[in-house]
C-alpha cells in the first residue's frame, strides 16, 4: 500500500508503479460503485478517468488538500461525478417524456401544403397503438435504446429493440398496402 503522498507524487510524474496500483487496488471500488448504481463497466472507467482528471489537474495546481485517505478522496470525487451523470441522464429523459411524439407539420407556417407522402405516414402513424408511437416518436427524436427504454419502463433494451422493429415493420406495411402508396409510387 503506498502512503497517500507518494500517491500524489507518483500522479504528477506519471509514474506507471503509482497508476497501475491505483487502478489495480482503487478502480475495482468505483466499479462496484457505479454498476451496483444503474451503471455498467464502462461507465465506471469513464467516471474513473473522470476522476483521475480531476484529482491529476488539482495536483498540478498544488490545490489538492488530503484531509482523508486518497482511496476516499478518490471514491467520493468519482460519487459524486456519477451522481452528476445520473442527474443530467434522468433530465434528459424527462425532456424526451415531454417532447411531442412526432411533431407534424402543417400548413400555414410558411412551408406550404404538407406533400402527400407526409400526409401518407402521418396517416398511418396514428394507426399504431400509443405505446407503439411513443416509441417510434422518441426513436425519430434521436432518443437511445436505453432512453426509450427509461422512459417507457420497459423490462430491456432488448424488448425496446424488438418492439421498435415489430412497430417499424407495421407501419411500413400499413403504408405498403395503402392504394395512396401505390399511386405515390407510380407518380
Amino acid at each position: 500500500m503506498l502512503p497517500d503522498h507518494k500517491i500524489a507524487e507518483g500522479i504528477a510524474s506519471h509514474d506507471s508503479e503509482t497508476l497501475t496500483y491505483i487502478y489495480e487496488e482503487l478502480y475495482p471500488y468505483i466499479e462496484a460503485y457505479v454498476v451496483h448504481h444503474g451503471g455498467t463497466e464502462d461507465n465506471a472507467k469513464d467516471v474513473f478517468q473522470d476522476a483521475m482528471l480531476i484529482i491529476y489537474k488539482k495536483i498540478l495546481k498544488k490545490d489538492l488538500s488530503l484531509y482523508c485517505k486518497f482511496s476516499t478522496y478518490l471514491y467520493a470525487v468519482s460519487k459524486n461525478i456519477w451522481i452528476q451523470n445520473r442527474k443530467k441522464h434522468y433530465l434528459r429523459i424527462n425532456k424526451l417524456k415531454e417532447m411531442p411524439v412526432i411533431a407534424e407539420p402543417t400548413s400555414g407556417y410558411g412551408f406550404g401544403e404538407m406533400d402527400d407522402t407526409k400526409e401518407l405516414f402521418y396517416k398511418h402513424f396514428r394507426k399504431l397503438d400509443h405505446e407503439g408511437q411513443k416509441l417510434l416518436g422518441l426513436y425519430f427524436n434521436g432518443a437511445t435504446l436505453k432512453e426509450i427504454c427509461d422512459s417507457l419502463g420497459m423490462a430491456s433494451v432488448q424488448h425496446v429493440s424488438d418492439k421498435k422493429y415489430r412497430c417499424k415493420l407495421k407501419l411500413i406495411e400499413s403504408i405498403k398496402n395503402d392504394p395512396d402508396y401505390r399511386k405515390l409510387k407510380n407518380e
